[in-house]
């Protein structure tokens, strides 16, 4: 199981998917339970292998810890998500 260091705390990944529309969501663990969803869900139906990740408020930063694991790989791509913009990022590895 792959791990990340987010907020100075291990993490481990965890991956399902959204209910509609259907895309990937990506969750943080620490040891004493659920950390940080990674992913929103936008609007928008997705590409395959493409993912939406928060990057504001409280997941300020969060795009650093799976672009570093080699997890995702930023797009440059933004997506709407309400009065913010997701970044959209490919997936590269879901161990």
């Amino acid at each position: 199981m792959k791990t990340v260091r987010f907020l100075n705390q291990r993490c481990t990944l965890e991956w399902g998917q959204y209910a509609n529309p259907r895309n990937p969501r990506l969750q943080l663990w620490a040891s004493d339970g659920p950390m940080a969803t990674a992913s929103i869900n936008p609007d928008v139906q997705l590409l395959d292998g493409l993912i939406a990740v928060k990057n504001w408020g409280e997941n300020n930063s969060m795009l650093t810890a799976p672009v570093k694991a080699g997890i995702v790989e930023d797009t440059g791509e933004l997506v709407p998500a309400g009065y913010e913009l997701a970044n959209i990022c490919r997936i590269l590895t879901r161990e």
